[in-house]
């Protein structure tokens, strides 16, 4: 009867994980407005991600072969889901042209949950579109 219970906890808490997925918002720089473009619309075409903006104007400052780069550069800002990362870096890994990309993500704690409600429910039941995922 405590096994039971256990296994009904657990499967509760599995139901509600995939129906509340942790949502994330990640930021990825582009050399280009037009790249940052091309990325956003397969994300949300492909339901990787709900939600992406771009921010012009960033400049860049960072060492790259041990020398000072300035460079003009975009973000593109996606809400997206935690099960969603791996989805992102293939796309990423297709379609951007720098070797070593910038996307960095954190966990979404606590939002207005209509919005929350929105994301999860615009991602929800997708699968992945590559194979290997």
């Amino acid at each position: 009867m405590k096994l039971l219970k256990i296994i009904n906890i657990v499967l509760l808490f599995s139901f509600y994980y995939q129906m509340n997925s942790h949502l994330i918002i990640g930021f990825i720089s582009f050399p280009k407005n037009e790249i940052a473009k091309k990325v956003a619309r397969i994300l949300i075409n492909d339901k990787i991600a709900a939600c992406a903006k771009i921010i012009s104007g960033i400049e860049s400052f960072y060492l790259w072969e041990d020398k000072l780069q300035q460079d003009e550069e975009v973000y593109l800002m996606i809400k997206s889901q935690e099960e969603k990362i791996e989805a992102i870096k293939h796309i990423l890994d297709q379609e951007h042209p720098y070797k070593i990309y910038e996307f960095l993500y954190h966990r979404v704690e606590s939002g207005n949950d209509k919005y929350t409600d929105w994301i999860n429910s615009t991602l929800k039941g997708v699968k992945s579109l590559s194979p290997e995922l």
